[in-house]
């Protein structure tokens, strides 16, 4: 990548992670007014503009280190916001909605962390992406109120939570123990 498109912050993928952010009032407008028709429509939107922001990116040389904190971070609001007004409705478990708020702000925070002080943005990795499908299934669960999705999904979202927040660890750990993280002047 060139040091042009990393510095950039006006990018096709990021201003699709920003409109991405933006769905989430209507989201959960409808929501909380119980349109899941709506509901669903925006959510495979958001959905599809996930994945449209991220091919953009990499087959047209757009990544941008705004780039790979938005997106994230645009996926970690739409989690928290939904989770917490299905909680408000009574639709979900307060202690799955901690679990998730909570992982989310240390995977942030830390990231906010790193970036600061070393070169360096968390790039997601595998099983964070599963987990983020995961949690995804789960949550379509409770909108939709498909107990089967619910009882299966839940305690897959947590063993997921595990799994990935011990991968991230790891690899921070190890390039810090490796010495491949250089400071910031």
């Amino acid at each position: 990548m060139n040091k042009l498109n990393s510095k950039r912050i006006l990018t096709i993928p990021n201003i699709i992670s920003f409109l991405r952010i933006l769905t989430l009032i209507p989201i959960c407008l409808f929501l909380w007014n119980d349109n899941l028709t709506v509901v669903a429509i925006l959510i495979i939107i958001s959905i599809l503009s996930d994945f449209l922001d991220g091919i953009i990116a990499r087959r047209f040389n757009k990544i941008s280190e705004l780039g790979k904190v938005v997106d994230p971070l645009a996926d970690k609001l739409s989690f928290a916001a939904v989770l917490i007004i299905l909680y408000l409705k009574n639709s979900v478990p307060l202690w799955i909605v901690i679990i998730v708020i909570v992982r989310d702000l240390a995977i942030f925070l830390s990231g906010t962390f790193l970036a600061g002080k070393y070169k360096f943005v968390t790039p997601s990795n595998f099983l964070g992406k599963v987990t983020l499908n995961v949690m995804s299934v789960m949550m379509i669960g409770y909108i939709f109120n498909v107990e089967i999705l619910q009882r299966i999904f839940t305690p897959l979202t947590v063993i997921f939570i595990i799994l990935s927040s011990f991968s991230y660890s790891k690899a921070f750990f190890e390039k810090i123990k490796n010495g491949k993280l250089q400071k910031r002047p």
